[in-house]
């Protein structure tokens, strides 16, 4: 048995500019006739939700950690050698 009444969703968009210059586009769902947001409580729509806003950002922090590491060994290593110039101390 179907409901007697449905409501269709739509999407929002918000977009703003971070301290870092990036820009951040954020998307919602609300009700197209109310305009209530609309927040799922479970479910795959919820698990979507959750991945955007708690496991990938997490990720990207991981991520970030692991390139900032990665710039400091490499450029250690590089600041041991010399250019054409018989200069030591560059950066890569």
């Amino acid at each position: 048995m179907s409901p007697a009444y449905q409501q269709d969703l739509e999407t929002t968009t918000s977009t703003y500019k971070a301290a870092d210059g990036t820009t951040i586009t954020n998307v919602g769902l609300r009700f197209a006739d109310s305009k209530i947001t609309y927040t799922p409580q479970s479910g795959e729509v919820r698990g979507f939700i959750d991945s955007r806003d708690q496991v990938i950002p997490e990720y990207q922090k991981q991520l970030d950690a692991l390139a900032n590491t990665m710039v400091s060994k490499v450029n250690a290593v590089h600041e041991t050698g010399y250019d054409l110039n018989g200069v030591s101390g560059n950066d890569f």
